[in-house]
């Protein structure tokens, strides 16, 4: 009797870490793709600030 209830103690209480240490896991890896991506995306619109066609016209036109 006691057995059974023990089982099912011990399951419900490794299914709960399981899920818990999931889903810490799933938030940081999301964070960190957040983070990772925002980062290249800002590295991204300085290269197209530095070497856009635009740009590379007027410093054509204040060196001449």
């Amino acid at each position: 009797m006691y057995s059974k209830s023990r089982k099912k103690i011990i399951l419900s209480i490794m299914g709960s870490i399981i899920i818990l240490f999931a889903v810490t896991l799933s938030v940081i890896l999301l964070a960190s793709f957040r983070e990772i991506r925002q980062k290249n995306l800002d590295m991204l619109e300085r290269y197209v600030e530095d070497y856009s066609i635009d740009n590379k016209e007027k410093i054509e036109i204040i060196k001449i």
